[in-house]
């Protein structure tokens, strides 16, 4: 969790680094959603308050939702160890994450996305595009205008490593969003027993346990040199 919050935070400070903004404005106000990359899902809001906060802090948001909900900042000359003080950092940012505009927060620009992902589970280098593709059909069942908005993107990886970024929606997205069909396919999943799941996690099922449906599907699995792990897929028409 650690090096999630600390990798996320540095990326974020690197793209702001690039990208001007005006005195008192902040991305956390700016972008209309934000997508992160889930390992499961409500990781994004948990580690997200620590920025929130900090963001807020330095607009000059912060103070106000202090004082509303009788939270106290901690000041690192009240303690001896830097333990004690990183933990109380800690409750900090907790006690942020609990207030009625956190939440509000999140409700409105996170918990699109963590309801597919609740649903689907860690999905690694595409979990960040599954938290968009949950998002924009939120948005589209839901009947929002986004278009032209901006997504703040927050993308976690092997290495401990972070990639922040934004996107700007397109008129055309409704279109898109309306193929999605998330929702459909969740409920019609094809369920498996543990033992075919074993199978399918050591390679020794070697045939699909799934209907044949014209897709893309996973043809080979590169075993030496360079290419050893790598996958390689191929469409496969089953009309």
């Amino acid at each position: 969790n650690q090096c999630y919050q600390d990798r996320i935070g540095e990326a974020f400070e690197h793209f702001k680094s690039k990208v001007e903004v005006a005195e008192n404005e902040s991305f956390v106000n700016i972008w209309e959603r934000l997508i992160f990359h889930l390992p499961y899902a409500f990781h994004g809001k948990r580690m997200f308050a620590e920025i929130y906060a900090r963001e807020l802090d330095t607009i000059g948001e912060l103070q106000a939702i202090l004082d509303e909900n009788e939270i106290e900042r901690p000041n690192k000359a009240d303690f001896e160890e830097e333990k004690a003080f990183n933990k109380a950092v800690g409750y900090f940012n907790k006690s942020v994450s609990k207030t009625a505009e956190y939440k509000a927060f999140v409700n409105q620009k996170i918990a699109k996305g963590q309801i597919v992902s609740g649903e689907v589970g860690n999905m690694y280098a595409g979990s960040v595009f599954l938290s968009l593709i949950g998002t924009l059909e939120g948005d589209y069942l839901g009947n929002k205008n986004i278009t032209g908005t901006k997504f703040g993107f927050f993308a976690y990886g092997s290495g401990s490593k972070s990639k922040v970024f934004e996107g700007e929606i397109q008129p055309n997205w409704k279109e898109v969003a309306a193929r999605f069909d998330v929702s459909e396919k969740l409920e019609n999943r094809d369920k498996v027993d543990y033992k075919t799941y074993e199978a399918l996690h050591t390679g020794k099922q070697t045939e699909s346990v799934m209907p044949k449906r014209g897709e893309f599907v996973l043809s080979e699995i590169g075993t030496e040199g360079v290419t050893e792990g790598a996958r390689y897929y191929k469409w496969i028409d089953f009309s």
